[in-house]
């Protein structure tokens, strides 16, 4: 498993953003995309896994009343609380939740690009958490690279496993490409906001 200090080596090493958020146009039209699957709010309140160095979290931001910012490395989450000090609505947060899932109710979860580093069980055990976590009408977009590069699952294995084991209305499954052979797949899940709620049964 990887956990906070191969990540941090990984941002010191690649100097602050490994996977070129800021000046990748691939990772720009992927952004576009995420931001369109969670709509135009406004969101009282919205927890993304894996902000990384805020790239999106940034766009996401002006859509919020409040925005919980959540990331594994301290190195990302540094240069994330740079990025957004201006946007008092953002707070940035070293956590990994599959330890310590933050309390409250979110009208969205956004996790990108970050589940398939997860065993099994612990992907499991923090949808629980999400689902618990959602407010009536809330939404969880996920959306991850298909292939796997060295992480435990790939994209189509984690969406998969969403998918079976959700309680969560299942909405929209999507493969796409962002670049020439950069196969992403996004899905999105919604809690209801009338009739039967499997979650409150």
């Amino acid at each position: 498993m990887r956990g906070s200090a191969y990540f941090d080596q990984l941002y010191r090493r690649s100097g602050g953003d490994p996977w070129r958020f800021d000046t990748s146009p691939e990772e720009r039209l992927k952004f576009a995309r995420t931001l369109g699957l969670c709509g135009p709010g406004p969101f009282e309140s919205v927890l993304e896994i894996g902000c990384s160095i805020g790239t999106f979290t940034e766009l996401l931001a002006p859509r919020c009343t409040t925005l919980l910012a959540t990331d594994i490395s301290g190195q990302a989450v540094r240069a994330a609380r740079g990025r957004l000090a201006a946007l008092p609505q953002v707070t940035c947060e070293v956590r990994d939740v599959r330890h310590a899932f933050p309390q409250g109710h979110f009208d969205l979860v956004v996790a990108s690009d970050v589940l398939y580093y997860w065993a099994i069980d612990e992907i499991v055990d923090v949808l629980r958490h999400i689902e618990r976590g959602l407010a009536p009408g809330g939404i969880l977009v996920t959306l991850h690279y298909v292939p796997r590069i060295g992480t435990v699952l790939d994209g189509d294995e984690v969406h998969d496993l969403l998918a079976q084991e959700s309680q969560l209305h299942h909405v929209f499954t999507d493969r796409t490409e962002f670049g020439v052979g950069r196969t992403y797949r996004i899905d999105l899940f919604a809690r209801s906001t009338r009739g039967v709620d499997p979650l409150r049964q």
